[in-house]
């Protein structure tokens, strides 16, 4: 059902499929792979905050380490656009999969160079 509706306009669709996931089932694969789609549903809709809880919550609860970089690294991101810095570096700092440490680069140097800090970014890139 969601993936049916997070293509659509209609959030409130969106939410509730959602909030049945991740009440019913919030110990599956499924609940954070539904926060992650609810999360970008609500972003391309301008809905910054509710992304932000999706994400958070992603990132929380996931069990796979993959689906929890992934909502760290989309939160970090979204930190950014709402110049939240030094949430977002903290957010960064969580422990991640090898595989990830390049994108939790890239994404800590386009932090710091947008919180101004040109030679840390550098440094992060």
């Amino acid at each position: 059902e969601l993936q049916k509706v997070a293509g659509g306009k209609d959030l409130k669709k969106v939410r509730d499929a959602t909030g049945t996931l991740l009440e019913s089932y919030p110990r599956t694969i499924y609940a954070p792979l539904a926060a992650l789609a609810s999360a970008k549903a609500h972003f391309d809709a301008s809905d910054l905050k509710t992304a932000r809880v999706q994400l958070q919550w992603a990132a929380d609860n996931a069990r796979d380490a993959e689906i929890q970089a992934i909502a760290r690294l989309r939160l970090a991101t979204l930190l950014i656009d709402e110049k939240a810095y030094d949430e977002a570096l903290k957010v960064l700092d969580a422990k991640h999969e090898a595989p990830f440490a390049a994108r939790f680069l890239e994404v800590r140097g386009d932090v710091l160079a947008a919180a101004g800090k040109r030679g840390e970014a550098r440094t992060a890139y």
